[in-house]
């Protein structure tokens, strides 16, 4: 029976066959029970529903057959409590027998019988023998909410399993056991030839079932940092260790252009992207864009801003003011140029370049290492009376890029300069711009275009309004974790951006990440509408990237020779500097190996040791000293900065500014930041020099004057009191004063009269052979008679000539 709870008429129990409760509803001639409810209110009272009308109503079914009585109603069953007697029963609707029992039943399933007769079980006459009982319960509901039917016990079937080998792994495996199998269920078969349909289709499975596994092996494999044989895996475990994986860099260069004066090109602006590809010596300097297209696997640079270019600014002599030898000194940051018409500026870049050979004055000897691009701080114009009131400009550059090198202008020996600078300078790095139309936007699953073209170049953001204030050397100094790929994505108006990561993206943000397997082949990578914006399904991107990455850049200097430029007037067009910064993305083994030690590294100053690790890792920090200080509310770290170079510390406040904006992200609340410059602790030293014979006293002073000097020497060696040579606290040992002097020719022998703080008398530096500083102080001997306050260095040379 099955059971059916209603709130107001109790529980209701149907027969068991529909089907047949269905044909006896079709008859005319036989009745029977259609279901039987509970009373809500008395279990004692069953209302008995029936197919048709009963006996003795109108159209009562069988028509012949007198109404139904108590004595034809039985009640079977029972557990606890048996023999339950109907005590009436009579019809309150034309299909509804209202049956009062003696009294209410036990838990137990009872049946309500349709008999003749007290002394017969047959049903009466009219009646369905099926349709005749029902079993039911008394109790109002059941006694749990499952269906109260009892289930059906089915005796299982008994399975033989196949002898599997379930160490098949591959498509050979697989294959081998389908076909044993079949060879066992069907002995008769033995035809093996790979065109019959059974073969091809067991050779079809057992590709699926290879293809299946590799998949289920790779899930496993790329699991674990030390398995994975994707580099996109292991990128993205080394990124939760906090170490970000570069995929290289690309390389950058400078090129200078020769315009004709007065041609079409003279004074024409040369836009930023503009390509310059690979030539030879005897190839035209300009191609057409066709042309360079054609040229499709050529390494190619690409400029990074705009400039105008000016015949004027191809060749500016050095003004030498009237001397036949003239020579910029290593260190030199500032000279002087014959204004040649268009103004130079601050912010702009010049290449200075040797020319010709300085004992020759042949250009096939020039050296093509003297050559270094400058950034330009200050411009000056003036005249020069004594060469016919020539109107030179006096130009200072960073010091960052002071002169590496000495440059020789003139020379008396040989005629013509023997180097010039040259402006029409542009930053160009390796890389070719392409489009390619990424296929739609899937309704499901995920959407991980792959980009037709590559290595996808990576380079640093490079804004030209920051670069103009930042030093020459500082455009082809290359970090490959700052790069990013150069890729974006256009959407209509919307524009897409590509980011090392999503982990800072709200659903909001347009943001993708390129992701670079091990073949160098990118896929994109989107967000899921918390972190980066999903795209819409069925949207069409168009991707606009570079290619071009790597060491592959890195070329040497006069090579790249051919501009994509369609107007005459371009004379030569070459890089003097090589590429350089290209970098090969990291390796699996680099990763495998840098990645677990990522997270070793302070990423915020907790104690005064990380302040003065977080300190150094700014490019123009030397060393620092951290101290906290407690001003009645919070602590003050006290940051001391020995800047590189000796530069001024609290005095630049570009300076300043940047390293505060670098230190701001390892600062934790409650801590003020106060950063000051170090203690200068000049010194005064006395040498007595003993010259051997046959050399000049002269020039072996001058040569001690050189190597105790605080500047760079001739050769490119530091002098002994550069300000890079100490530090804070640092000590100096009278020996190594004796050392670096003995080292000079022409000193026989050399004696430290006195060697002591500036302005104080001896504190027994000579007996102690050193001089101490202190914790926060530096010490300094610059020998400038004009600010003797910052160090003295008196030579007395005896002997010689």
């Amino acid at each position: 029976m099955v059971a059916v709870t209603d709130t107001t008429a109790g529980t209701v129990y149907a027969c068991v066959s529909e089907e047949r409760r269905l044909k006896v509803a079709e008859s005319t001639t036989h009745n029977g029970i259609d279901y039987l409810e509970i009373d809500p209110g008395d279990q004692r009272v069953l209302l008995v529903h029936f197919v048709h009308p009963l006996p003795g109503q109108p159209g009562g079914i069988p028509a012949s057959a007198p109404p139904l009585d108590s004595r034809q109603l039985v009640i079977e069953g029972g557990e606890r409590i048996t023999s339950i007697t109907v005590e009436d029963a009579r019809p309150v609707s034309d299909r509804v027998l209202r049956v009062e029992a003696g009294r209410a039943g036990d838990y137990s399933t009872y049946t309500l019988r349709l008999v003749k007769g007290p002394a017969t079980t047959e049903p009466p006459d009219g009646f369905d023998p099926l349709l005749s009982t029902v079993p039911f319960f008394f109790k109002i509901a059941c006694l749990a909410e499952f269906d109260c039917r009892p289930p059906q016990q089915r005796v299982p079937a008994l399975r033989t399993e196949p002898v599997l080998d379930y160490l098949a792994k591959d498509y050979e495996g697989f294959r081998r056991l389908m076909l044993d199998r079949l060879g066992t269920l069907l002995p008769t078969w033995t035809d093996r030839s790979p065109a019959d349909a059974v073969v091809a289709l067991v050779e079809l499975l057992a590709h699926v079932g290879d293809q299946l596994s590799y998949f289920q092996d790779a899930i496993a494999t790329e699991a674990y940092l030390g398995t994975a044989r994707s580099r996109i895996s292991a990128r993205r475990h080394a990124r939760l260790l906090d170490h970000p994986v570069h995929d290289g860099c690309n390389a950058r260069t400078w090129i200078s252009i020769e315009v004709a004066q007065g041609s079409a090109s003279d004074g024409r602006p040369l836009p930023a992207g503009t390509r310059v590809l690979l030539g030879r010596r005897e190839d035209p300097p300009t191609l057409t864009p066709d042309q360079a297209d054609a040229l499709d696997d050529v390494v190619t640079f690409q400029t990074t801003h705009d400039i105008t270019l000016s015949a004027d600014r191809s060749t500016i002599p050095v003004h030498t003011w009237s001397a036949e030898t003239y020579c910029l000194p290593a260190g030199c940051t500032g000279t002087t140029l014959v204004h040649t018409g268009t103004p130079l500026g601050p912010g702009d870049v010049l290449l200075f370049e040797e020319t010709a050979g300085r004992r020759t004055g042949l250009a096939a000897d020039a050296d093509p290492t003297h050559r270094q691009a400058v950034r330009l701080v200050e411009v000056v114009r003036r005249r020069d009376p004594i060469e016919n009131d020539l109107e030179v400009v006096d130009v200072r550059w960073h010091q960052a890029d002071a002169l590496a090198f000495p440059l020789w202008v003139t020379s008396a020996a040989v005629p013509g300069p023997l180097a010039v600078a040259r402006g029409n300078v542009v930053l160009a790095d390796h890389g070719r711009e392409v489009t390619s139309d990424l296929p739609p936007v899937p309704d499901t699953g995920r959407y991980r275009p792959l980009l037709p073209r590559m290595p996808v170049s990576q380079a640093e953001p490079s804004p030209q309004e920051r670069a103009r204030t930042l030093p020459a050397a500082d455009a082809t100094r290359r970090s490959p974790g700052a790069a990013v790929p150069q890729v974006k994505l256009i959407e209509g108006d919307e524009h897409w951006q590509a980011r090392l990561d999503l982990l800072a993206s709200d659903r909001f943000d347009r943001d993708f990440v390129v992701e670079t397997e091990r073949d160098d082949s990118a896929r994109l990578r989107f967000g899921d509408d918390a972190h980066g914006r999903r795209p819409t399904a069925g949207t069409r991107l168009r991707a606009v990237y570079r290619v071009g990455n790597g060491p592959e850049g890195n070329v040497g200097h006069d090579t790249l020779r051919r501009l994509v430029w369609d107007l005459p007037g371009i004379l030569r067009v070459t890089n003097p500097l090589p590429g350089t910064g290209g970098q090969r993305p990291e390796s699996m083994a680099e990763i495998r190996e840098f990645a677990p030690q990522a997270f070793r590294l302070q990423q915020r100053a907790v104690t005064e040791a990380d302040w003065e690790e977080a300190s150094r890792r700014h490019g123009e920090v030397q060393n620092a000293k951290a101290r906290f200080l407690w001003t009645g509310s919070w602590y003050t770290v006290h940051l001391t900065i020995d800047r590189t170079g000796g530069g001024a510390v609290v005095e630049d406040p570009a300076f300043l500014a940047d390293l505060t904006a670098h230190l701001e992200r390892f600062r934790v609340a409650g801590y003020d930041l106060e950063v000051a410059g170090p203690v200068p602790v000049p010194l005064e030293l006395d040498l007595r020099v003993c010259v051997r014979p046959g050399y000049f006293r002269r020039d072996v002073e001058q040569e001690l004057l050189e190597v105790f000097g605080n500047r760079p020497r001739a050769n490119g060696a530091r002098g002994f009191f550069s300000p890079d040579n100490f530090t804070f606290g640092q000590t100096l040992y009278l020996s190594e004063i004796h050392r670096a002097a003995m080292d000079v020719a022409g000193v026989a022998f050399v004696t430290i009269t006195a060697c002591n703080r500036y302005g104080r008398a001896p504190a027994g530096e000579l007996d102690s052979g050193r001089v101490t500083a202190g914790d926060l102080e530096v010490l300094r001997l610059d020998n400038d008679p004009d600010r003797p306050e910052r160090g003295l260095l008196r030579i007395t040379a005896e002997g010689g000539m």
